[in-house]
């Protein structure tokens, strides 16, 4: 699998011992209970309070429209937020099913916010 480019030479100055490793490895872990733990379900949260404004109101065409935007900038930054997370079943599931939503979804490259831009920029997504 592609994993993001790393330096591959020493630091200046910077001495990583295994326990500096070792801290760096545990904060990492708890960073990921917490972005899986918390801030998995917020996002659902909301997901599913924009879905069910929907099916509330299915004939609202304006309301579509501004609740799957708003469902695109979450999906995008649950994206942004799990892109360098290393790989299990959990965060592929959050990975691939914001990639479907913004795939059947959004609309690329639109200029301006009131065109559907995203609130970051698209490349983002992609790096």
């Amino acid at each position: 699998p592609k994993t993001p480019q790393t330096i591959d030479a020493q630091l200046r100055e910077v001495e990583v011992t295994p326990d500096c490793v070792a801290a760096l490895q545990e904060g990492g872990t708890a960073l990921k209970a917490l972005l899986l733990n918390q801030f998995v379900p917020l996002l659902e949260d909301y997901l599913n309070r924009l879905h069910q404004q929907c099916k509330e109101d299915p004939l609202n065409e304006r309301l579509i429209d501004r609740n799957s935007r708003l469902a695109c900038d979450l999906h995008a930054h649950r994206l942004l937020l799990f892109r360098n997370i290393p790989m299990d079943e959990k965060v592929a599931t959050v990975i691939s099913g914001s990639f479907v939503f913004l795939t059947t979804r959004h609309t690329w490259n639109k200029a301006t916010r009131e065109e559907g831009r995203l609130l970051m920029p698209e490349t983002e997504l992609y790096e």
